[in-house]
């Protein structure tokens, strides 16, 4: 797979959906600290399982870990995630997968699949997710 992308911001996210990927695959996540530990839990169980997966998608698949932010700006309800009219992020963890035909530098289309929370953390589950 090509390196893991990161981002923290919506526009940063954004800027990465080039449409030269047939795939793209982004994991929401609050904001890790200088330990690499997420203040929220369900992220930190769910990541090393989301990171192996990841780790055997091909080149042809965008890969984005992108970080919602701290505890209190997360929570906030005008939190640019939150607010984005194709995500309409409510819950972290979430991992969300972009058909090809739908990316396009400068707009983030609807997810064609998407898991949430614990969902993130399920092996079966994320078997069938990562089945492209």
């Amino acid at each position: 797979m090509s390196a893991i992308q990161h981002t923290n911001s919506l526009e940063g996210l954004k800027a990465l959906f080039t449409g030269t990927a047939d795939h793209a695959v982004v994991y929401f996540a609050g904001n890790a600290d200088a330990a690499g530990s997420s203040w929220c839990p369900d992220c930190n169980a769910a990541w090393p399982q989301v990171k192996a997966k990841a780790a055997q998608l091909g080149k042809d698949t965008l890969f984005v870990h992108c970080e919602v932010g701290d505890r209190p700006t997360w929570k906030d309800p005008k939190n640019e995630f939150r607010l984005d009219a194709a995500l309409q992020l409510q819950r972290v963890p979430t991992l969300a997968l972009f058909a090809a035909s739908s990316l396009a530098h400068g707009k983030l289309p609807r997810p064609k699949r998407v898991l949430v929370e614990d969902q993130c953390n399920d092996a079966g589950l994320l078997d069938e997710f990562f089945d492209m």
